[in-house]
């Protein structure tokens, strides 16, 4: 089995539909993989991966709206 190292790791705060996320991004093998997460609790919200890092951070990010837009606020 080989391993396979993370290159070009990367970790950028947002804002999406209204809720303060993490986005974390790298590259393992040929493949760029981005999660978006909750700051909050800390929960993942989506994963994704992609031939390059504009594609995979582009479908993590409109798929995390979409998510995060269906989510309830309790107040």
């Amino acid at each position: 089995m080989t391993a396979v190292k993370a290159e070009n790791y990367r970790e950028t705060e947002a804002v999406l539909a209204g809720w303060p996320v993490k986005i974390v991004s790298y590259k393992a093998g040929a493949v760029y993989r981005v999660s978006v997460h909750n700051k909050e609790p800390g929960a993942w919200i989506v994963k994704t991966a992609g031939p390059t890092l504009e594609e995979a951070e582009a479908q993590a990010r409109k798929l995390a709206e979409e998510r995060l837009s269906k989510t309830r606020r309790l107040s």
